[in-house]
């Protein structure tokens, strides 16, 4: 992602181990909402966004290298 506009934003719908710091560290803003649904979660994470895109990622995915150039040549295409 280096290089290209992106917010990280992690929602914790709580953990029990040190996820949410290592989101921090590695410099995502964090918001606890603990025992919600996921639609709720992505809603949270949705309204708190600064970006006129936005791509939901959830913790069982593993993001490729290429993955957010990618996306953003795809949403530049007018077609």
């Amino acid at each position: 992602m280096e290089g290209l506009p992106t917010e990280v934003i992690v929602i914790d719908n709580g953990s029990t181990d040190d996820s949410a710091d290592v989101a921090r560290r590695a410099g995502a803003r964090v918001l606890t909402i603990p025992g919600r649904r996921v639609a709720d979660l992505r809603n949270a994470a949705a309204a708190v966004a600064s970006g006129d895109l936005l791509a939901f990622v959830d913790a069982d995915q593993e993001i490729d290298p290429g993955w957010t150039a990618a996306a953003f040549d795809v949403m530049r295409n007018p077609n």
